[in-house]
């Protein structure tokens, strides 16, 4: 058997930044240095585990990112939002937002 095809993983400047966020709040606002740490290292990894497999997450809910190939990761209270791109094997990943947050509005589709 072969052996699966590996992709290639981007984080978008808007994933980066987010993870910068999720950082400097806990690190800051909580004053949980240890615990910001951790969490983004898991964050991390998990995004790059996304290079083998990636489809095996679930497609979003919303009809239009549906459409758009918008996949969703849960990781503790964390959604990865991220696309594939069949073409190049390649995984963008697009945001990275809290769980609690209004995902539609942070990616510009509410109204």
């Amino acid at each position: 058997m072969g052996k699966p095809n590996k992709y290639a993983v981007t984080v978008t400047p808007s994933a980066d930044q987010d993870l910068g966020g999720i950082f400097q709040y806990i690190a800051r606002q909580l004053s949980a240095p240890d615990t910001a740490v951790k969490l983004v290292a898991k964050l991390y990894k998990t995004i790059s585990n996304l290079t083998f497999l990636p489809k095996r997450h679930s497609l979003v809910k919303d009809v239009f990112l549906r459409k758009q190939g918008f996949r969703i990761l849960p990781v503790d209270n964390y959604l990865i939002f991220y696309v594939t791109d069949e073409t190049l094997k390649q995984v963008i990943i697009h945001r990275v937002l809290a769980a609690r947050r209004n995902y539609l509005e942070l990616l510009g589709l509410s109204t």
